[in-house]
């Protein structure tokens, strides 16, 4: 669904918007909740590139490590000042789901800076079969 989403949102912003992708081929096989990287994506072009008139770049990094994956969605966008960085409903949903299905067992969080766009640092763990309400 992502990959589907940002076809789309490249239609709509055209040559503004550059995706960036540097995923591990040891992450491939990762399980990752469905829906969960579309909202933080959506967050990046919504709220970082779209304003711009220049545009921007997503990076998409994705990457095991100690038995985990670590995923990172960044952008180039206008960024925040941090002090000032409230979580909505996207990141607020999303850390609500990364509780449920992982408790303890995942790193989840959010920096940016006036300028310099923001980046989302997850950590779950690497799984590559199916736990309950993980697909």
């Amino acid at each position: 669904m992502t990959a589907e989403y940002l076809d789309i949102e490249r239609q709509r912003l055209g040559e503004r918007l550059q995706v960036d992708r540097d995923i591990d081929g040891a992450a491939l096989d990762a399980l990752v909740p469905s829906l969960l990287l579309q909202p933080l994506i959506e967050n990046a072009i919504r709220h970082g590139i779209a304003p711009s008139a220049a545009g921007g770049t997503i990076r998409i990094r994705a990457r095991c490590e100690s038995g985990a994956l670590r995923l990172q969605i960044a952008d180039d966008g206008k960024g925040c000042d941090p002090r000032a960085l409230v979580p909505g409903v996207g990141l607020s949903n999303t850390r609500a789901r990364l509780a449920q299905l992982y408790g303890a067992a995942y790193r989840f969080s959010v920096t940016g800076a006036a300028g310099a766009g923001v980046e989302v640092d997850l950590t779950l763990p690497h799984r590559s079969v199916p736990i309950a309400g993980v697909r």
